[in-house]
């Protein structure tokens, strides 16, 4: 109810009473225009300010309530309900930190209740103060016990820091109490989706989808969500006609809020679609922070001179044993710290492993930012005065981009943890790539400038550790068998790869098909599609999981690794070449899809990459049955592994930093980002 003191006035008794009984009939567009009707006569009148505010929050009209509830709130300061409706607005638009004052204010004025916290809560989650939300949220629980929307809230607020026993425990309590909460079950299958409970994430997601209107932004969400786990768990019987509608609405720009991870596995989807698609879930994710820090911090003017050391960050979560670091920790230890100052900004758990102390030590600088709000670490980062700061996540699990809308770099540079565009050139000046990977004529597909490494854009480190060698026998191979193998994970396993595994297979009678050890739904969705094809369960071997250095060694007993397609093989795809075993691919369209080309170029064994699947079994086929070109093949990337760009670590680092000085010296010219590419290690 719309309650604001006032003093007695007989005429305004009446006006106000009307605009109550417009109110409380639930018609805001009637609401609005009775509001702005109100305002005409009473200008600078609170209760028409509040009920204005109203009517265009209701409508989704934020930028228009924001001004008018700060004005109300001027005039009536004490008024705990303005303050709860202006943090409302200014959370709506991105404005986290602002809301989050405007609901502390509100706590303070008044009598505090579950609604107001669950807001504080939200915004707090929103402004990636987590554990503060978190604390917000338990208090909204201890307000309303009931409330299905304060368990959903710590439910969102557990997830986001990894807590996801707890979290399934309070989004559960959240669905007893209404089982038709879409957020709850949006938000409980996002967490058995990172419990790695896939089909019970798809569940979720087919009991949530109904229950959005068809044209919702969250309803891409989900339609994205449920054919990313339905790939997780290798279900394939929907999945050509539900990726046909995504991508409909793609074409049509129509398209709500779909995550840009899941696309880039999905069959069908172009670069072009895939720009388009991420272009539009930042507009929806992030516009209002953008918008709001756009100018918020003052031009820095251009450097005169070039520092003794360029000041580089490093942005990430994977700071320990995680695919990120294995790859990078060579790069940053051959850095020449004497042009480069390196600074870490890890939000990640530290996991005390070895990889985590090793990249530790490579930086000059290390951050643990993992308990800091977002403008916290953007705050950080300035007080380091960086030249550029390097984001290694992009629209991966985890990511906290929103650090990058703060612009705390002058020069903003996405890198190796996303292949592809993420979305908007605020968030980042350049995509590193190379002439494979961000071809110059695919240049449109990107909201980033094109900053393009000479050989290879993926780094390797030439240390990394492999374990004793291995028998067949040990890892529970058949000793005369053709080995083919594929160590993805399931997700990029799209049916027609999986159709052509089955046709080499086939064709190459002695031989099985090794692939990671998944969850047991996509086993045995995987073992039914085999049996189809007319191929015994023995074909098909599953390998547990092992420390990288054990996996490294097992590596090696396979004869031939087989890519999957849209999405390749990527630190499978170098493992698999470090240790000797050839890699087969389809060259794609997409970032993701033709990462293996370029590995392969890295390693020049270009006459592995192929141009259909056609090709591809052809190919797998005749190298299958021709054990002098594979052992020569195999000779070829172990005698030259530490020569080759892909393994030469001195060298692409010498690379990279060249790219980093020719992104800076445009800077201080005062050019905007534009295509950098290098000639042997120089612009």
């Amino acid at each position: 109810m719309l309650q604001i003191p006032r003093k007695p006035n007989k005429h305004l008794d009446r006006d106000i009473g009307r605009l109550l009984t417009v109110f409380n009939a639930g018609d805001f567009v009637q609401l609005e225009v009775a509001s702005l009707a109100f305002l005409e006569k009473y200008p600078e009148q609170p209760f028409g300010l509040k009920a204005l505010s109203s009517a265009y929050l209701a409508l989704g009209k934020c930028h228009l309530a924001e001004p008018i509830l700060r004005r109300a709130v001027a005039l009536a300061p004490r008024d705990a309900e303005l303050h709860n409706n202006l943090g409302i607005s200014l959370s709506r638009l991105g404005q986290h930190e602002l809301a989050v004052q405007s609901f502390q204010h509100a706590i303070r004025l008044a009598k505090a209740d579950a609604d107001t916290y669950i807001n504080l809560a939200e915004a707090l989650r929103l402004g990636g103060h987590f554990q503060a939300a978190e604390q917000a949220a338990h208090q909204a629980v201890s307000f309303a016990p009931g409330s299905a929307v304060a368990h959903r809230t710590l439910g969102t607020c557990l997830g986001v820091q990894r807590k996801l026993e707890a979290a399934v425990a309070a989004l559960a309590r959240s669905l007893t109490l209404d089982t038709t909460d879409v957020g709850a079950l949006t938000q409980l299958a996002h967490v058995l989706h990172s419990l790695g409970r896939y089909a019970d994430a798809v569940v979720c997601y087919e009991d949530a989808l109904p229950l959005v209107p068809d044209d919702h932004d969250l309803a891409d969400t989900l339609r994205g969500m449920l054919i990313f786990n339905h790939l997780m768990v290798c279900d394939w019987r929907t999945l050509m006609d539900d990726i046909a509608v995504l991508k409909a609405r793609v074409e049509a720009r129509s398209i709500g809020s779909l995550p840009p991870f899941p696309a880039l596995s999905m069959p069908g989807f172009t670069a072009e679609l895939q720009f388009q698609a991420t272009r539009r879930f930042v507009d929806k994710r992030l516009e209002g922070l953008l918008s709001s820090t756009l100018n918020e911090e003052p031009a820095a003017d251009l450097p005169q001179t070039r520092p003794d050391r360029l000041r580089i960050g490093y942005y990430s979560a994977d700071f320990h044993e995680h695919a990120t670091s294995l790859l990078l920790v060579g790069v940053l230890e051959a850095h020449d710290k004497s042009r480069f100052e390196l600074f870490a900004y890890s939000y990640g758990l530290d996991d005390g492993s070895a990889m985590r102390h090793r990249v530790r030590a490579a930086f000059d600088h290390f951050h643990d930012v993992q308990t800091l709000s977002d403008l916290a670490i953007a705050d950080v980062m300035r007080r380091d005065k960086l030249d550029i700061l390097i984001d290694l996540k992009g629209w991966t699990a985890d990511e906290r981009l929103a650090v990058l809308a703060y612009r705390p770099a002058p020069i903003q540079v996405t890198w190796l943890g996303f292949p592809g565009t993420i979305g908007d050139a605020r968030l980042a000046d350049y995509v590193i790539g190379d002439a494979v990977v961000t071809p110059m004529e695919h240049a449109a597909c990107y909201a980033e400038s094109l900053a393009l490494m000479p050989h290879c854009y993926q780094p390797n480190d030439q240390r990394r550790d492999v374990a004793p060698a291995m028998t067949r026998a040990e890892a529970g191979l058949p000793e005369q068998a053709v080995v083919f193998c594929s160590f993805n994970q399931s997700y990029k396993i799209a049916p027609d790869v999986f159709a052509a595994w089955c046709r080499i297979l086939v064709g190459v009678p002695n031989s099985v098909l090794w692939l990671l050890n998944f969850e047991e739904t996509a086993k045995h969705n995987l073992l039914s599609i085999l049996a189809q094809h007319g191929l015994d369960e023995s074909r098909l071997i599953f390998a547990p999981k092992l420390p990288p250095a054990q996996h490294l060694a097992r590596l090696a007993l396979a004869d031939i690794a087989l890519d999957t397609m849209p999405y390749n093989s990527h630190t499978t795809g170098s493992d698999a070449l470090r240790a000797g075993v050839p890699l087969i691919t389809v060259l794609g369209e997409t970032f993701a899809s033709r990462v293996a080309a370029s590995l392969l170029r890295a390693v020049e064994l270009e006459e592995l990459v192929t141009h259909s699947i056609d090709d591809y079994v052809l190919l797998a086929q005749a190298l299958a049955s021709d054990r002098p070109r594979l052992a020569a093949l195999r000779a070829h990337l172990l005698d030259g592994r530490n020569g080759f760009p892909l393994f030469d670590t001195p060298r692409f680092t010498r690379d990279l930093e060249s790219l980093y000085e020719c992104m800076h010296e445009r800077y201080r010219a005062g050019l905007p980002p534009a295509l950098i590419t290098l000639d042997g290690g120089r612009s």
